[in-house]
């Protein structure tokens, strides 16, 4: 079926089941409040083509961030100041915390929403946030990683390592330094090092974190491929050498975000492509 974008009745229709299609619409029709409306309620994300005047009408936006969090970032900046309709878009997407105004930033009950979700938003909570006790400890519960956005003390605080480290046993180098030696911290995180699942999930955020995963699992060939694929770095880690000849490794390696940062001929060999 070919649809008329420039027709206000098939475009409303077609938003209705694809809001994203809103990005093929006439102009004036990403200016209709009603199809717009319509394309941000089916698909949050779509408000990134509504016309400038809608990405500032509040319930337009309420919608799309209330359907997908990430769809914040596209809205005026005001409603980025807009406490309701930020708590809206954290509380699905705690990491959007990023695009939020200052001021709500340092709201303490937007903050808490936020890595509640995502404990990794602590990174974009203001200061005096990351060094409140409870917050942290929400965040670290959620995701061990954010214990390196912690304020120093917390980072001393036995509580809040132990959480960390239970929850991703690589977060033990984020850990004050006494804490690196305590045993039950120790052991925590030893045990997490090990685990397969927990070291995928880890690695497909960090690719880095390999370097901290056991051994057996730097020979794991989703494992590694994961980590290449989120940071080629992770090519020049000397616990994969084996696997640097991988065709896949090569290839993945060669399309992560960060690919130009590193020389990969120097670490691979660039003969198994063809």
């Amino acid at each position: 079926m070919i649809i008329d974008y420039n027709s206000r009745e098939e475009v409303l229709e077609i938003v209705r089941q694809d809001g994203v299609k809103l990005r093929l619409a006439a102009h004036n029709l990403q200016a209709d409040r009603d199809i717009v409306l319509a394309a941000v309620t089916q698909k949050g994300r779509a408000l990134e083509y509504a016309a400038h005047n809608l990405k500032a009408d509040r319930d337009i936006v309420l919608a799309a961030v209330t359907q997908h969090g990430w769809a914040l970032q596209y809205a005026a900046h005001n409603l980025k100041a807009d406490r309701e309709v930020v708590i809206a878009a954290v509380t699905q997407h705690g990491w959007v915390l990023q695009f939020a105004t200052h001021n709500l930033k340092a709201d303490r009950e937007v903050v808490l929403a936020a890595v509640t979700q995502n404990g990794l938003a602590l990174e974009y909570a203001a200061e005096d946030l990351k060094a409140d006790r409870d917050v942290v400890l929400a965040a670290v519960t959620q995701n061990g990683w954010a214990l390196e956005f912690a304020a120093e003390d917390l980072k001393a605080d036995r509580e809040v390592v132990l959480a960390a480290v239970t929850k991703y046993g690589w977060a033990l180098q984020f850990a004050a330094h006494n804490l690196k030696a305590d045993r039950e911290i120790v052991i925590a995180a030893e045990y997490l090092r090990a685990d397969r699942e927990v070291v995928l999930a880890a690695v497909t955020q960090h690719g880095l974190a390999l370097r901290h995963a056991a051994e057996y699992l730097t020979a794991d060939r989703e494992v590694v491929l994961a980590a290449v694929s989120q940071d080629v770095k992770a090519v020049t880690l000397p616990t994969i050498e084996h696997l640097k000849a991988d065709r896949d490794i090569i290839l993945a390696a060669s399309s992560a975000p960060n690919a130009a940062e590193v020389p990969l001929y120097e670490y691979i060999s660039m003969d198994h492509l063809w």
